[in-house]
């Protein structure tokens, strides 16, 4: 029984023993370590290596962001093997109206009935009138800028924890302030022999105008829809490149010059707006005339010539008139107007090969048209339409040419 006991009490002795040695064992892996007592090279290559990281994520993620920063439901342009983001739509279509004014974004609602005249004077900036900025809220753009970040971001990492003093590396937190972008590791946990030890945290820091461009392109755009004079121009910090598809729609790249940063979007190609003609001249004594000539040429509408229609002369009338052979009385009807009109259209996408044309009312006759006797007494006035055309869209106005003042015109 003594010798049975013996060998029980050494039994629980030699589990005791093992017991303490795994103990120890696992204590000793587990030792938390401070992070300045880890081996200074090997947290310094992470440094570097965290680094590098950063900055080829950072680059690949603001390059695909900058080519996507219109609204997610609008139309992309494809260009030199790119899909490029609209940042304007003409859509809805809108009619806007003060003070009797009416105008419009899109035929057929065209012409608009006044342009570029408000309230008697010229004006060619009012909010909207080309388009809308459909450009991304920055705020949203961070977060889409947060998410590729991230994707990158674990692609390089995960390359990093195959290292051996690497044992793991979470995802990063993304912050933008001013030209600053400030990535956020934390828990980042490192390995050397038997010893683990968990960084609270590392920070890095990557410098990026992207906000800057950002405001740039935003008011380059706000002006583009409201001031049809407005032609982008490079500046001193950064380069505005113009290309032309040929849908007309033009290709915009911002750079910015110190870091070669660029934001590409598209403005869509939209109708010139041709320069109001007022024909108030037209008046009961200032009218067409048998024998008068319309004519077109040089952008010029000339209406010249004809001969005074007579009107019988009444004894008493207080009015000049002159005899016929037969001794017949007549005075003077009206003038014949002699009027040239230089016609002025201006294009939003600031091209210079408008195209300026008139139709006739009627499809058969030809400019330069001259006014019948026939057409003198059966039509109170000639419609013709004066036409801008870009190419692919266009603006007009139908013109009334009046034969008879008043009510008829």
């Amino acid at each position: 029984m003594k010798k049975r006991g013996q060998i029980t009490l050494f039994m629980i002795l030699g589990l005791v023993v093992v017991f303490a040695i795994l103990l120890l064992v696992y204590f000793s892996f587990k030792e938390d370590l401070k992070p300045q007592e880890f081996p200074k090279e090997l947290r310094e290559e992470l440094q570097l290596n965290l680094q590098s990281c950063a900055k080829v994520a950072l680059d690949e993620s603001v390059k695909e962001v900058s080519k996507k920063i219109g609204d997610e439901k609008t139309d992309y342009v494809d260009f030199k093997n790119e899909h490029i983001t609209k940042t304007v739509s003409l859509l809805p279509l809108f009619s806007e109206s003060e003070n009797n004014v009416v105008i419009s974004n899109n035929p057929p609602d065209y012409p608009w009935t006044t342009f570029p005249y408000f309230q008697g004077q010229e004006v060619f900036m009012a909010n909207s009138l080309f388009g809308w900025n459909i450009l991304i809220n920055f705020n949203d753009l961070e977060k889409i800028l947060q998410k590729k970040f991230k994707e990158s971001m674990q692609k390089c990492t995960s390359n990093l924890e195959k290292k051996e003093f690497i044992k793991a590396i979470p995802i990063s937190e993304l912050h933008l302030e001013k030209n600053l972008i400030k990535i956020q590791l934390k828990g980042t946990k490192l390995k050397s022999q038997t010893t683990e030890v968990t960084l609270p945290e590392i920070l890095l820091t990557q410098e990026t105008k992207l906000k800057e461009a950002y405001d740039f392109a935003n008011t380059l755009i706000n002006q583009e829809i409201s001031n049809i004079k407005f032609t982008p121009e490079s500046t001193l910090n950064y380069l505005v490149n113009i290309e032309r598809d040929n849908f007309k729609n033009n290709i915009m790249q911002v750079k910015e010059r110190s870091t070669e940063l660029s934001i590409n979007f598209v403005i869509p190609n939209r109708p010139p707006a041709l320069q109001y003609i007022n024909t108030s001249f037209f008046d009961t004594k200032n009218l067409l005339c048998p024998e008068s000539k319309v004519d077109f040429n040089n952008n010029k509408l000339i209406i010249s010539g004809g001969n005074p229609p007579p009107e019988p002369y009444i004894e008493g009338e207080q009015a000049q008139y002159w005899e016929d052979t037969s001794g017949k009385k007549w005075k003077k009807k009206h003038e014949c107007i002699q009027k040239t009109i230089e016609i002025k259209a201006y294009d939003p996408d600031y091209q210079e090969d408008l195209t300026y044309y008139v139709t006739l009312s009627n499809p058969q006759h030809n400019l330069p048209l001259t006014i019948t006797q026939d057409m003198y007494d059966n039509l109170p006035y000639y419609e013709i339409t004066v036409n801008v055309d870009d190419g692919l869209k266009k603006d007009f106005q139908k013109i009334k040419l009046c034969f008879r003042g008043g009510m008829a015109c």
